[in-house]
């Protein structure tokens, strides 16, 4: 019975655990539609080539 419990337990922690992952990562991607869409991405320097943020 005890061990019934903790795969309940466990299998209930790790659904609530894969739906903050798959929060998070919706989120991301909101951020890089925004930046996509500010003509910024993930791989382009920081600073323009004066140093200019």
């Amino acid at each position: 019975m005890g061990n019934e419990v903790n795969q309940s337990q466990a299998a209930a922690t790790a659904r609530e655990l894969m739906k903050q992952k798959d929060a998070i990562e919706n989120k991301i991607k909101e951020f890089e539609q925004v930046l996509s869409s500010q003509g910024v991405g993930m791989h382009e320097p920081l600073v323009d080539s004066s140093g200019f943020p």
